[in-house]
């Protein structure tokens, strides 16, 4: 049975986790990860408290081999999740469970393009060198080969 209430961990991130407190006190929340935490909490029926960081970082190792910032608030025990673009990395997993991946980075890298070959080469493109010395060695054989056996 999924819990009634819990505490979630953010980072407070421009456009992704964006949390607001007026002078009414009133809290409100936006960003793409605050929808998706008012979805999962509609859907799934449960309240949540915000809990943010005390060191103010991300999520890395300290020297002592404990967490700081978004799974350093797990492993304490301070949050029961973290929501805030943290990556899946192996030595994370080793701390907290991670749901399915939500979002893909289009962070790629880019070269020259490459130079056109001259159109009297385009007919070997379609294969490689082997199997052009292949289609030829059966090209000659073959014709032989029938030869012994019809004859």
């Amino acid at each position: 049975m999924f819990p009634k209430h819990l505490n979630v961990a953010f980072y407070n991130y421009t456009h992704i986790f964006e949390f607001h407190n007026d002078t009414l006190g009133h809290v409100t929340i936006n960003g793409v990860e605050a929808q998706l935490l008012k979805i999962l909490s509609r859907a799934l029926g449960f309240t949540f408290n915000l809990v943010t960081p005390e060191d103010g970082h991300w999520a890395s190792v300290r020297s002592n081999g404990q967490w700081n910032g978004l799974i350093g608030e797990i492993e304490k025990g301070r949050a029961d999740m973290a929501i805030g673009m943290t990556w899946i990395k192996e030595d994370r997993q080793e701390v907290a469970d991670f749901s399915v991946p939500y979002y893909f980075d289009d962070v790629t890298f880019s070269t020259r393009l490459p130079d056109l070959l001259p159109k009297t080469h385009i007919y070997v493109l379609p294969f490689d060198i082997p199997t052009w010395v292949g289609i030829v060695a059966m090209w000659i054989c073959l014709p032989g080969v029938f030869r012994c056996l019809y004859t």
